[in-house]
């Protein structure tokens, strides 16, 4: 059985074009990976892939407005806090960072139960200042590492393979000039993606009271790499 993996992507990248593992003639690992991490990039930001959705639960800390964001984030899908009494969820609204430094008051009084919630640089400020301890559910986007030697797997269902390395490849061809075999794996690229349907619009098929859209998926896109 055949591992799909940054060798085999490696491997099928190489066949395709033609080359070699040697530069300046060839693609050596850096040029096969930096092809294929474009192509990912490029997909990223297109489609809705379960793989970059995360949750984190953490807990406020009485009178601290600030709180980090995770690692490898990329945005946020939702913040909710935990009422104490009844456990229910309570999302949290977004507010601009304009209207929170005009209701914002650096003092003890004005701490209590979250309502709001503003995007500042790499934190979240939560308003009003929480006032005791209370989880927090962090729903978020985040960027998926690169595909290299030290994470070699596909970080994709692996129905997305041929569509990474169609990409890649068209990249390749590009990079040595060849434009007729450029736009002909490109081509490819789109055939594929148009027969693929991502999981999540998979699973929302059925789901017409679900009251929720894929974000950046509509039947039909075309993905030109």
């Amino acid at each position: 059985m055949v591992t799909i993996d940054i060798t085999q992507l490696r491997l099928d990248i190489r066949n395709h074009c033609g080359v070699s593992d040697t530069a300046p003639d060839g693609f050596d690992n850096d040029k096969c990976d930096l092809l294929a991490n474009r192509t990912l990039w490029a997909l990223f930001n297109k489609y809705p892939f379960r793989e970059t959705e995360k949750s984190v639960v953490w807990n406020t800390v009485a009178g601290e407005r600030s709180y980090a964001t995770p690692t490898l984030f990329e945005a946020l899908r939702k913040i909710s806090i935990e009422d104490p009494d009844s456990l229910a969820h309570i999302p949290l609204n977004r507010m601009t960072i304009d209207t929170y430094e005009s209701v914002y008051i650096n003092h003890e009084d004005a701490e209590g139960f979250l309502t709001d919630y503003v995007r500042d640089g790499n934190c979240v400020l939560l308003y009003p200042t929480p006032d005791d301890i209370y989880p927090i559910t962090f729903k978020h986007w985040i960027l998926l590492a690169d595909i290299e030697d030290a994470n070699p797997g596909f970080p994709l269902p692996l129905n997305w393979y041929e569509i990474v390395m169609y990409g890649a490849v068209s990249r390749g061809f590009l990079s040595i000039r060849n434009t007729t075999q450029a736009a002909e794996f490109e081509n490819l690229q789109v055939k594929c993606i148009n027969d693929t349907t991502p999981v999540e619009a998979k699973e929302e098929i059925d789901s017409p009271r679900a009251g929720v859209s894929v974000r950046g998926y509509h039947p039909g896109d075309i993905y030109n790499a």
